[in-house]
């Protein structure tokens, strides 16, 4: 596009003005969308340990419910070697002594069985509770992920409009003269959200330091580029 004159000018300015607002929203919205992601991403991971713990103590009961099985069938075991031997022993006291101590297994053995039974009681009950709570957390996995690809098909969308009107606001810088692209240059990397405001009431929305009233005039009837005396922003009018 060709410049002739100021009024050409300042109604790149006016695109500028809008690609740059345009883009700040965008890469608000981008930011806030990744920290979405980021919840999302972390709610999944605890999930996933909660899963994991109650998964672990779950193996842990069985482990030592087996644990349990296996010393009452030790204990069974030495029973029954005391038990065939009792017969050949050679003296009643030695009989009686063997007595005695199938009596302590039998012992040891009842008070690991009620231990076993209150574990499978206790077992059961956390079956039923873990099954339920898996089913609630894999349903709030599910719904978690859900959102979490709808957010980063979100950002996907963000990106791309992001691109497009960066590409778009570097066509219309491209077309300002040298010395006026230079200056939103050098504002660019002072003002990155900013470089072009609006004057409202002599007062620049920038800095909301005041400027001649003539400034305001000037805008209007496009007959020169006013910067700031202050901040040194390139100056709009708001079109109504």
């Amino acid at each position: 596009m060709a410049i002739i004159n100021v009024e050409d000018i300042i109604k790149i300015l006016y695109d500028i003005k809008m690609f740059d607002d345009t883009l700040s929203h965008l890469i608000e919205k981008k930011a806030e969308i990744l920290e979405n992601v980021v919840t999302y991403e972390e709610k999944i991971v605890e999930i996933d340990e909660e899963i994991k713990e109650k998964n672990e103590k779950k193996k842990e009961l069985h482990k030592k419910q087996r644990d349990i099985e296996e010393k009452i069938s030790s204990i069974e075991s030495k029973i029954k070697g005391l038990d065939e031997g009792r017969f050949s022993v050679k003296t009643n006291e030695d009989f009686f002594k063997i007595g005695e101590d199938i009596n302590k297994l039998k012992k040891g053995k009842g008070e690991l069985e009620d231990k076993l039974l209150d574990m499978m009681y206790n077992e059961s009950d956390y079956e039923t509770t873990f099954k339920t709570l898996k089913e609630k957390l894999d349903k709030n996995k599910k719904e978690m992920e859900e959102e979490l690809k709808l957010k980063k098909n979100e950002k996907d969308e963000v990106e791309a409009n992001i691109k497009k009107y960066e590409e778009e606001k570097q066509k219309k810088i491209s077309a300002l003269p040298l010395a006026v692209k230079n200056n939103y240059i050098k504002l660019v990397t002072k003002y990155s959200h900013n470089p072009i405001v609006y004057l409202h009431s002599d007062t620049c929305e920038g800095c909301n330091m005041g400027n001649p009233p003539q400034y305001a005039v000037n805008i209007k009837m496009k007959k020169k580029i006013e910067y700031c005396q202050n901040c040194g922003r390139i100056l709009l009018i708001k079109e109504i």
